[in-house]
């Protein structure tokens, strides 16, 4: 009746851990974090008007039911150029081109 749970054994301690970083490594990346965002941003600066830019073009293809200078029997309309607009984003002013 006396049984005895045996205690479970611990690994002997290895040494002295640490729990401070160190700064001059905390400090590297940090930079190295915001070289990579900054590389996005302007990633998407480029992207983001190109991007909006060719929604535009399909919207504008699909309402007419012609590309741009294409003569096709299931022309529902014309375009008539572009006007500007300015659109703001988290990355930016984006000056766009808008079909009519």
């Amino acid at each position: 009746m006396g049984h005895d749970v045996p205690k479970p054994r611990t690994a002997p301690p290895r040494g002295r851990e640490r729990n401070i970083n160190d700064p001059k490594k905390e400090q590297r990346k940090q930079a190295e974090l915001r070289q990579v965002l900054a590389e996005q941003e302007d990633f998407l600066r480029t992207l983001v008007p190109q991007v909006v830019q060719q929604v535009l073009e399909a919207e504008m293809e699909e309402a007419v039911g012609a590309e741009k200078g294409e003569r096709t029997p299931n022309r529902l309309g014309y375009r008539s150029g572009y006007y500007p607009r300015t659109l703001l984003t988290r990355v930016g002013k984006l000056e766009l081109r808008v079909p009519q």
